[in-house]
């Protein structure tokens, strides 16, 4: 298989830290050796969807560059992945006009479609709390913050891991924290129950 040769200068420090992975039983005998197997650690969550290491190039990367993947049939590990949900979710409750959906929890953000006028918005939250959990909006926001703890956001599809049934399970999640020129963007409003000051996400 051709290979290719990429220059890289790593800094001593760095290679310190390194060379603790050095173990000659387990095929380790050098830093080269320590480098080639985390490269390959790295490609195996490029093009293995349900890899763990996926999940961990995503904490250091990121995870738009998933959208330029591709199902690769001459792999034995990958799996088609199903089209992107082409604009909102199917909104679990609607109150006011309003579409509206939430996680399980009270504490749970709930996610409206649109950029919603503050007041309708929070009709409508009030409305899916008393159906949902059986309590009053007041209940689950601080006193004080509710109109502190909307915002308008874009949101997008994005791919990946979720814990459902019990199993780490891979597929489209919705993301509300998108740049409104993402893939796929669309316009939501949020509500973060029991907001605080510090909760507060910088640009939103």
């Amino acid at each position: 298989m051709p290979e290719t040769n990429v220059p890289v200068e790593i800094p001593d420090w760095m290679m310190a830290r390194l060379s603790v992975l050095i173990d000659p039983e387990q095929g380790l005998p050098d830093l080269a050796a320590v480098i080639g197997k985390l490269l390959d650690h790295v490609q195996q969550g490029v093009y293995r969807p349900g890899a763990w290491e996926r999940s961990w190039l995503e904490q250091a990367f990121g995870d738009y560059w998933l959208d330029r993947l591709e199902p690769d049939p001459g792999t034995p590990f990958e799996r088609p992945i199903p089209p992107r949900p082409d604009g909102p979710p199917e909104w679990e409750h609607h109150a006011y006009g309003v579409g509206l959906s939430a996680g399980e929890f009270e504490d749970d953000p709930i996610v409206g479609g649109g950029h919603i006028d503050p007041r309708r918005f929070i009709a409508s939250c009030s409305s899916l709390a008393r159906s949902k959990w059986q309590l009053r909006l007041e209940d689950i926001t601080a006193a004080g913050t509710i109109y502190a703890a909307i915002s308008h956001r874009w949101a997008a599809w994005i791919y990946g891991e979720v814990f459902r049934d019990g199993n780490w399970r891979t597929g489209w999640l919705l993301d509300r924290e998108a740049p409104e020129d993402g893939p796929g963007a669309f316009p939501v409003t949020v509500l973060v129950p029991d907001w605080r000051p510090a909760d507060r996400i910088e640009g939103s």
